[in-house]
């Protein structure tokens, strides 16, 4: 890297290589070869040559870079290291329970899943009626319908009896209302309760 700027722009040559060289040797590598190519890193930026500390922040910023596309490459998964760190304080996920398909279920219990020869509900009114068990709104409309069946039966017997309102059931008792007293005066004389005292 020194080489791509003139040696007479340092003011001690010699010590800036060898302060360059003791930072190198705090990185990997791969992030010195970036930083140091001309085509990427400080020849390329800087037009001078640059301080240490501008060496230790384009370090610093290649291998933020790095880790950025490293966290983006794994995005939503758990890498090794952090994995090791769960597992260190016991917070790994549960691992994914594998569960049996329908057609494994039946070879592994029977058409009758395991019951020894009971059968559900519905099967048995199919195999003693024939007929398919309702569903819920067939099961109300079918109710509906025999209640109206026997209300007309009832009517046509004679015997219906509209039912009775909750209204008219619990009537309140009436109310006795007492005509009023006459107010008297000290003096006995009725007083007029309407007027303005």
């Amino acid at each position: 890297m020194s080489k791509c700027w003139r040696r007479d722009e340092a003011h001690d040559p010699e010590t800036f290589g060898l302060a360059v060289a003791s930072v190198f040797t705090l990185y990997s590598p791969d992030v010195v070869q970036f930083v140091c190519d001309p085509r990427t890193g400080l020849p390329k930026t800087h037009k001078w040559p640059p301080t240490i500390s501008e060496v230790h922040t384009a370090l610093s910023d290649r291998i933020g870079d790095l880790a950025r596309a490293e966290r983006f490459k794994n995005w939503g998964q758990i890498g090794s290291d952090e994995r090791e760190r769960m597992k260190d304080q016991g917070r790994l996920p549960a691992p994914v329970e594998v569960k049996p398909t329908l057609a494994e279920l039946k070879a592994k219990y029977g058409p009758n899943w395991g019951l020894g020869g009971v059968l559900p509900a519905n099967e048995v009114l199919m195999a003693t009626t024939g007929a398919r068990p309702l569903t819920r709104d067939q099961a109300f409309i079918a109710k509906v319908r025999a209640e109206g069946e026997a209300r007309r039966n009832a009517q046509a017997n004679g015997t219906w009896r509209e039912p009775v309102m909750q209204a008219e059931q619990e009537q309140e008792p009436e109310r006795r209302i007492e005509p009023a007293r006459p107010i008297t005066g000290a003096d006995g004389v009725e007083l007029d309760q309407g007027a303005d005292f």
